[in-house]
């Protein structure tokens, strides 16, 4: 299913708890583990994969919060700084 280990806890955590995921669980875990390589990697690389990260961190907030600060902690701070200003 996953082309790569994870390296979050979130996604780990739940293939460990899911070890038979239905087909909605299956598709949820490939759309964190594509949001997962965006965060490890440097973002993005075009327009459509702009697209793909803006869409998924979007649906995916708390999700995306979390992975960041397990794969990036101190970016993490500086993502949740800039949004709380918009959210004030």
């Amino acid at each position: 299913m996953l082309s790569s280990q994870p390296m979050s806890s979130l996604i780990r955590e739940l293939l460990e708890r899911n070890p038979n995921p239905d087909a909605r669980m299956r598709a949820y875990i490939a759309d964190l583990a594509r949001l997962e390589s965006f965060i490890r990697t440097e973002g993005p690389q075009s327009f459509r994969a702009g697209i793909d990260f803006y869409l998924l961190k979007t649906r995916y907030e708390r999700e995306y919060i979390e992975m960041l600060h397990d794969l990036k902690p101190e970016f993490s701070k500086k993502v949740e700084e800039s949004w709380a200003f918009f959210f004030q």
